[in-house]
């Protein structure tokens, strides 16, 4: 947010904004990495299946906010692209 100050930095507002978008595509197959693994189970258990919801809850929640941050850097990047 401080280099909106300075809009006429636009080539360092992109490439965080391409870190950002980087950083999420990253992220995306670190969570779909995590899934595979935390549904293989050999043989499961109440306790395991219970253990397993809560992670999967846990994974959901962070790919989520991982996402809502990029939304809101394609939100500032919009800003900056429009009124630069």
């Amino acid at each position: 947010m401080k280099g909106l100050r300075h809009i006429n930095r636009r080539d360092e507002l992109r490439r965080l904004f391409v870190e950002i978008h980087r950083v999420e595509n990253e992220s995306d197959t670190i969570y779909r990495e995590a899934l595979s693994r935390l549904y293989d189970v050999k043989e499961p258990t109440p306790a395991a299946l219970l253990e397993l919801m809560k992670w999967k809850e846990i994974l959901d929640r962070l790919e989520l906010s991982v996402d809502k941050c990029e939304d809101a850097a394609n939100v500032v990047e919009t800003m900056v692209v429009k009124y630069a």
